[in-house]
This record gives C-alpha cells, structure tokens and sequence, in this order.
C-alpha cells in the first residue's frame, strides 16, 4: 500500500505527470524559442529532458544527450553537469541502475569541479533513488542525508523538504516508524512554508501510512482526510486511489467493512477509470482481503480473480524487472567493492602525501638549522669581533687621543687670551701649533665617522651575502 510519493521515488502515471508538468514544460519550450543564449537553451533542454523522465524515460535521455552534445561543442561544464543528471535520471527509470549510478557520478565529479553544490544535490537524489531501488536502504538513506546537509547549508527549502521526505520514505520501508514519522513532519513543515499543496498530499498520505503501521488508526484516518480533500482540490486522481486504500484499510482493521468496501471500491473506481494497472492490482487485491475478512466469500473470490488477472498482465514486466535488477545488484556489489577500494586507497595517499610533508618539513628545520648554525653564526661572529676592534678605535680616538688634544687646544687659547708679546717666530710656531691642532681635531672627527660607517657597512654586507643564499641562480 505504500505511497511512492518522492520527487525521486515516484511512479506517477504518464497522463498524470504529463498534465502536472504540462504549465513547465509549455514555458520551457517558450524560453527555448525565445532566448539566444546557447548556455540558457543547454540548461532549458536539461530541466525538459529532466521533467519527461518519468513520463517518457526514452524521450528524457533523447533530450540530455542533445544537451550534453551541445554542452561538449561550447565546453560549458555547467550543462554537462546537468544534462548527465538527466541521463541518470531516465537511464535508472529504463531499469539499467548501475549505468545509472556511473552517469550520476560523472555529474558529480563536475559539479565538484565547478564548486556546484545547489545542483549536486539532484546527483545525490539519483544515486539515493537506485540504491533504494536496488533495495539498498542503507545506501540510499546515506545519498538522502547527503542532499539534506547540502540543502541545509544552502538554506534551500526545496531542497531541505524533498530529502526529508526521501528520509522518511526509508525509515518507513526499514518499518522505523518513529524515524519515518520525525522526517515526514519536517518535510511537511517546511512544504507548508513554501505552500507547497501537491508535496504537502503526499506527505500527509505518508505520515497517513506510518499511523496505519503503528495501529494508530484515528490519527492514520485524520491524515488521509486531509490528503485527499486536498488531492480533489487538485485533480490529483491517481494520488487518489492510494489515499483510498489507506482509508479502506483502516476500517478494515477497525472492522467497519461497510466503509472499508465503499473506499476500496472508490479507489478501484478511479483507477479503472484512469487505466492504472498497478493500482487496480492493489485494490483488487484489497478488496479480496476485506470481503474475505468480512466473510463475503463471494465477492472475495471475484476480487481475487481479478486481481490474478492484473497481476498476470503486469507479469512480463515484472519479471523483466526482476531479471534487471537481479543483474544489476550483482554488478552494483562489485562496483561498490571497487568504490571502497578506490576509497581506501585514496586514504592511504592522503596519509603518505601527509608523511611526505612531515618529512620536508622536518628537512627544511634541518637545513635551516645548519645554515644558521654553520654559516650565519661563524659570520656574526666575525662581524661582532670586527665590529668589536673597530668600536675600541674609535673609543680610543675619541676619547683617549683626543683628551690630550683638548688639552692642548686649551693651552693654545689660554696663550691667545693672555696677549703676550711675541716675536715673529714665535707667532708663526703660535699660529703653526693652533693649525696642527684643529686639524688633528678634524682627522680625529673623521676616524670615528669612518668606524661607524664601516661598522654599518659590515652589517649591511652580511645582511646581502645571507640573502643571497637563498636566491635562485
């Protein structure tokens, strides 16, 4: 009886999706015509070709391999991103999951490249849908989580409501009711947010189904109210049927059967009218069960013929879908296997890459290490000695040398000042003794300014040589 009412995990009608996408499809095909944007026509045939994979997988994969071409001629990543979702997408409703899951995941690896998260999220939806086919609900639920924390730090709404409802849809087919219950709530919350009235029936249809599976048959019976009042509102017949036979199965265990036949009767009304062999199966197979629990062996009997009857013409089908996936689980087991080794062994290259890096880096502190030990402090030393020796000559210049310098340039003005009467050899030594004197002062001056300055030189030449080992030749 479950509801398969997932953006990824639905198996809507041709006519019922066709008619519910019609309004996108129409205005796609006039934004085609319209724009000269090759990029914008690429992504508009993606999203087209996307639309029609559950109405017409054949027709979908015809539209995204146009687009992946086109995408290929203009090497726009984006597109080829797109359009390979789409491809997944139609290839795992042809039944062929494992080419599925390796187109998928080709649109990863460039969504990746191109840091496009938004759109990776569909990927993941893809991978998570075939693994749920393949009946792989751990799988699954790990691709569905994927999408959520992406959708969550997106702050994508849409997005954030489809994976909840994705979650809940496993939870529910592992029977972790109260899980399945948590993630339906969410996704319902958010749905109402964006006022969402078709995803908004599914999720009360599901959270219908979890009550039923609980035994909680007021609370089931309230929710599948709700969902179909609102599936009238919307035209949504075949969504219908499945709200129906909810419905017929709650009294049926509340031993109501006037009510359980009359809603069972309804939803095989509906789906008889709209030629859906899977739900007339379902309900025909409902309705044996109710007469036979109310002891109208009769009606049992027909009910049970009938649904013999559709069960036998969706036989062939079946078994070539059994056959499918049979094969597939088999080569989607060693592709996982392969997965993890390629997993594996891309861990122990991170942890190698790692060690190397550990390893420069302890070669680069040795290195620096001799450099400065070798190198640089033998020619510090050197420098300060240097710088040493040239410091006490000019202290002793400055100060030694020149102490008794003053001394004699203060007796020569003492001389000057007293104004003694000398001859002219003795003014010419007076004056030649005054001369000498300024200009020892002088040469003294400059020997201390030369020291200094050569004690910056020395500093500034080490300074160059150390830099040079460093520069490329």
């Amino acid at each position: 009886m479950k509801i398969f009412l997932q953006v990824l995990f639905t198996s809507f009608l041709p006519f019922l999706l066709y008619s519910q996408n019609k309004k996108e499809i129409d205005s796609l095909d006039k934004l085609y015509q319209t724009t000269n944007q090759d990029t914008l026509k690429i992504l508009v045939l993606s999203e087209k070709a996307f639309l029609y994979r559950l109405v017409n997988p054949d027709t979908s994969m015809f539209l995204a391999q146009k687009a992946f071409e086109q995408s290929e001629k203009i090497n726009y990543e984006k597109g080829k991103a797109m359009s390979l979702n789409s491809m997944a997408a139609a290839t795992h409703k042809l039944g062929k999951h494992l080419e599925a899951l390796d187109i998928a995941q080709r649109a990863i690896t460039i969504f990746e490249k191109i840091k496009d998260n938004q759109n990776i999220t569909r990927s993941y939806n893809i991978i998570g849908d075939v693994y749920r086919t393949q009946k792989n609900y751990m799988k699954a639920l790990e691709y569905f989580k994927k999408s959520l924390k992406i959708g969550e730090q997106k702050q994508d709404k849409r997005s954030i409501a489809r994976a909840w409802n994705n979650i809940g849809f496993i939870y529910l087919e592992v029977n972790d009711y109260s899980s399945a219950l948590e993630a339906l709530e969410k996704s319902l919350a958010v749905n109402r947010q964006l006022n969402n009235r078709l995803l908004i029936s599914y999720n009360l249809n599901n959270i219908g189904d979890v009550y039923l599976k609980k035994e909680k048959y007021k609370e089931a019976l309230d929710y599948y109210e709700q969902s179909l009042a609102m599936k009238q509102s919307l035209g949504d017949k075949w969504a219908m049927t499945y709200t129906y036979n909810g419905m017929a199965q709650v009294y049926q265990k509340q031993k109501t059967f006037d009510k359980s036949v009359f809603y069972g009767l309804k939803g095989l009304e509906i789906a008889q009218e709209i030629k859906a062999l899977p739900e007339i199966k379902m309900l025909h197979e409902s309705l044996y069960h109710i007469y036979k629990d109310q002891g109208d062996y009769s009606n049992a009997l027909k009910h049970h013929e009938k649904y013999k009857q559709s069960n036998d013409s969706l036989f062939s089908v079946e078994k070539a879908k059994s056959t499918a996936y049979l094969e597939n689980k088999v080569e989607l087991e060693k592709k996982e296997k392969a997965m993890a080794i390629l997993a594996k062994n891309n861990e122990l290259n991170k942890l190698n890459a790692e060690k190397k890096m550990r390893e420069l880096i302890l070669i680069t502190i040795i290195l620096i290490f001799i450099i400065v030990f070798f190198i640089v402090r033998p020619a510090v030393l050197t420098i300060l000695a240097q710088n040493k020796t040239l410091k006490d000559i000019a202290f002793t210049q400055s100060h030694h040398v020149r102490r008794h310098l003053v001394n004699i340039m203060g007796a020569v003005n003492l001389l000057k000042e007293e104004k003694l009467p000398l001859d002219d050899s003795q003014k010419q030594l007076f004056n030649y003794l005054e001369d000498s004197s300024e200009n020892l002062d002088n040469t003294i001056h400059k020997i201390v300014v030369d020291v200094n300055e050569l004690e910056r030189n020395n500093s500034k030449s080490f300074i160059e040589k150390f830099s040079n080992l460093f520069k490329r030749k």
